[in-house]
């Protein structure tokens, strides 16, 4: 949430998502919680060395992670960011499971309506 990560490396990634889409970030364990959101700029699927090249300094992880993460794999998908907001307080996995039936993604997943509905506006429903 500082911007210093402006790019997510997965196996895998939905390449036609629009340039803009609004990506909730979700950040694991120990946090368990939906934090902010950010703008998608672009999704590109290049060869694994290529994305190592090109974003090992913004992706924030070490080059054994990553060879374990993409092991296998001759494509991989590198999210770049714009926009990083963070919440005005993280909301908590136990109340999105409470109100809107959320199970955190092992990837990537498309949030259901009343999930964007809310966090739309996100100070009005998340703050204290």
């Amino acid at each position: 949430m500082a911007g210093r990560k402006t790019v997510e490396l997965r196996r895998r990634f939905p390449v036609a998502a629009p340039n803009g889409a609004l990506a909730y970030i979700y950040s694991s364990s120990p946090v368990k919680a939906m934090v902010g959101t950010a703008s998608i700029r672009d999704v590109l699927k290049l060869p694994v060395e290529q994305i190592w090249t090109e974003f090992e300094s913004t992706a924030f992880i070490e080059r054994p992670h990553f060879e374990k993460y993409s092991d296998g794999l001759d494509h991989g998908f590198a999210v770049v960011f714009d926009e990083v907001k963070a919440f005005s307080r993280p909301l908590p996995l136990s109340e999105l499971r409470e109100k809107f039936g959320f199970k955190p993604p092992q990837s990537f997943l498309y949030a259901k309506n009343d999930l964007r509905k809310a966090l739309q506006y996100e100070p009005a429903i998340v703050s204290h």
